[in-house]
C-alpha cells in the first residue's frame, strides 16, 4: 500500500496594468527529503522561507548561484543545504531545518523581478557604492553579502520620505540609519561605506532587492504618533488596502523586526520574527479585511505607546481553489480504492481522476463532482474496478468553475500477484527526478546501485523496506543526458534490475 500525505496552499498576485508586481505566497509541510514547490505561475527570481519552528528565515535570488542561500536571523556565510534551485514555475528545497525539516511548517513568499521589484549583484571594493540601474526611486532595498561578518548580514534601508533614512538588520532590527545606504535617487541607491556596517567589505559579493512603492500593491510607510496612548490591544493599522505580507519594525531600532503572510490562518494570532525562534503570539495578531490592515498586539516590537513604527505591505493575493491534504491510493482485492480530502475549496468543479501504467501517458478514468465552496475537511473516494497488472498511477486534477487546474502529486499501486522484487520508475524517462517503486516480500535493506551504460559507477544507496510496496525518490537533474541501469539487490542477494533514460 502506498500512502502519501500533501499539504501545500499557494496564494498569487499578479497585477501587470498598475503595480507590474507579481508574487505568490504559501506554506508547506517538509518532509526530510528534497522536494519541489510549484504551481506559481512564474520563475520567481526572489524566495524567502520561514519555518515555524526555532529555525531562521533564508532567503535566495537569482543573482546568487543555486543552492546558495543566505540566512536572515544570524551573522554567518551562505548556506547550501536550504534552497537548491529556482525552476520554471517554482523552486526546489534540500533537507536543512531551514526549509524542509520533517513535519516542520513553513511560510514561503516568492517574487516575480519586474517594473518596481529589481534584483542585482555587486562586489564591493571598500568604497562606497552607487547602483544606477533602475527606473525609479527604491523605497525599500534589501542588501546581504557572501561574507561571515556583521557587514554581509541581511538589512533592509528604507527611504527617507516617513522613515528618517531608517535601515535595520533582519536578524535583531537594530539601527543602520546612515550608515547602510544614505541616498536613493531616481535611478537607485548609494551606499555608505562605514567600517563597521556599510555594505561594502572589500572583494565581498553583495546581492541586493530594490522596490518601488506605488501604493496600490506595495506600501512602505509608518505609524504612531508619539503619544502615551498610541496603541490598544487589537487596533487595526490600515495601509489602504487588504495586505497578503507585512514586516513591522520599531523606528529606534530596539525590538527584532515582526512579519506575518496571509497563508497563517485568519483565525490565528501568529507572526514571526527572521531569527531562529518560532512564531509567536501578541504581536501582528491578524489581518483585516473591514478596516482593511493588520490588528496589533501589545508586544513592543508593534505597540509601544511613545514609539513609531515602520512597515512594509504588499496587497492583493488570492488563493488557489483547494487545499489538498491528503490523496492516498490501496489495494482492495481485485480493485484499487484512491481516497482523497481537502481542507477548504473556493469555485471548485470536479475532480478527474487520472491513470497511467508503464510509464506513459495519464487517462481520464472517471470525473467526481467537486464541493464548490468549504472551509471544513471534505472526504472523496473512488473504486477503479480494472486495475491493469503491474503498477498503476494514479493523480487528480481539479477543475475550478473558471476552468483554471491544479494537480494533485503522483501516487502508485503495484497490482500483482508476485511474490519477488518488482521494480519500475516513473517518470521513464525523466529529467528531474524519478520514482523507484518495488515491492518485497519480507522487508529488510536493499542495496541500489545505478551504473551508466558502460559499467561506470554512478550513484549507490541502502533503502530500508517494509514488506509490501515501497518506493524512493531518484534526483537525476545532475546526471548527464544518457540511459542507465538500475540494480536493486534484496537482502538474499537476488536482483532486480531496469533501465531509465535521463532527458536533457
Amino acid at each position: 500500500m502506498i500512502r502519501i500525505g500533501f499539504f501545500l496552499v499557494v496564494f498569487f498576485v499578479s497585477n501587470h496594468l498598475s503595480a507590474q508586481i507579481t508574487y505568490a505566497y504559501g506554506k508547506y509541510t517538509g518532509t526530510g527529503a528534497q522536494k519541489s514547490i510549484t504551481g506559481l505561475g512564474f520563475s520567481p527570481e526572489v524566495v524567502i522561507i520561514k519555518a515555524d519552528d526555532v529555525y531562521e528565515a533564508v532567503i535566495t535570488t537569482n543573482t546568487m548561484t543555486a543552492g546558495d542561500a543566505k540566512g536572515m536571523g544570524s551573522t554567518a556565510a551562505l548556506n547550501t543545504a536550504s534552497i537548491k534551485t529556482l525552476d520554471a514555475d517554482g523552486f526546489t528545497v534540500l533537507t536543512d531545518n531551514r526549509a524542509n525539516g520533517s513535519g516542520i511548517t513553513y511560510y514561503w513568499i516568492a517574487f516575480n523581478a519586474g517594473t518596481n521589484v529589481v534584483t542585482g549583484s555587486y562586489t564591493a571594493t571598500g568604497a562606497a557604492k552607487t547602483v544606477n540601474t533602475l527606473s525609479f526611486t527604491p523605497d525599500n532595498v534589501w542588501i546581504w553579502g557572501a561574507g561571515a561578518t556583521v557587514r554581509s548580514d541581511v538589512g533592509i534601508s528604507l527611504t527617507s520620505t516617513n522613515h528618517d533614512g531608517m535601515g535595520f538588520y533582519t536578524k535583531d532590527g537594530s539601527s543602520l540609519n546612515w550608515n547602510y545606504v544614505n541616498a536613493f535617487n531616481g535611478t537607485g541607491f548609494v551606499t555608505e561605506s562605514d567600517a563597521t556596517y556599510s555594505p561594502v567589505a572589500n572583494t565581498v559579493v553583495y546581492h541586493w532587492i530594490a522596490f518601488n512603492d506605488n501604493g496600490t500593491v506595495l506600501k512602505t510607510n509608518y505609524y504612531g504618533g508619539g503619544n502615551a496612548t498610541d496603541y490598544t490591544n487589537g487596533q487595526v493599522i490600515n495601509p489602504g488596502f487588504a495586505p497578503d505580507f507585512v514586516i513591522v519594525v520599531d523606528k529606534n531600532a530596539t525590538n527584532v523586526p515582526a512579519f506575518r503572510t496571509k497563508s497563517v490562518a485568519s483565525a490565528t494570532d501568529k507572526s514571526f520574527s527572521f531569527a531562529a525562534t518560532a512564531g509567536t503570539t501578541n504581536r501582528i495578531k491578524s489581518f483585516s479585511a473591514s478596516p482593511t490592515g493588520w490588528a496589533i498586539g501589545t508586544n513592543a516590537s508593534v505597540g509601544t505607546d511613545y514609539e513609531d513604527y515602520s512597515y512594509i505591505a504588499f496587497s492583493g493575493g488570492t488563493a488557489l481553489p483547494v487545499e489538498l491534504v491528503s490523496f492516498t491510493a490501496e489495494k482492495q482485492n481485485d480493485e484499487i480504492l484512491l481516497e482523497w480530502e481537502t481542507a477548504s475549496e473556493k469555485n471548485s468543479d470536479h475532480f478527474d481522476i487520472m491513470r497511467a501504467n508503464d510509464s506513459k501517458e495519464f487517462e481520464k478514468l472517471d470525473s467526481r463532482t467537486a464541493a464548490g465552496n468549504s472551509s471544513h475537511l471534505i472526504y472523496y473516494d473512488y473504486l477503479d474496478g480494472t486495475p491493469n497488472k503491474g503498477f498503476n498511477y494514479y493523480k487528480l486534477v481539479e477543475y475550478d468553475i473558471d476552468g483554471k487546474t491544479q494537480e494533485s502529486p503522483v501516487v502508485a499501486v503495484n497490482f500483482t500477484d508476485q511474490i519477488d522484487v518488482v521494480t519500475e520508475l516513473f517518470p521513464n524517462p525523466s529529467s528531474d527526478k524519478a520514482v523507484l517503486y518495488f515491492n518485497s516480500q519480507n522487508g529488510g535493506v536493499y542495496r541500489l546501485y545505478i551504473n551508466d551504460m558502460s559499467g561506470k559507477p554512478i550513484y549507490q544507496a541502502q533503502i530500508p523496506a517494509m514488506i509490501g510496496d515501497n518506493k524512493f525518490t531518484l534526483f537525476v537533474s545532475d546526471y548527464a543526458a544518457g540511459n542507465y541501469l538500475l540494480n536493486l539487490v534484496e537482502p538474499g542477494g537476488k536482483t532486480s534490475s531496469t533501465q531509465f533514460v535521463k532527458s536533457e
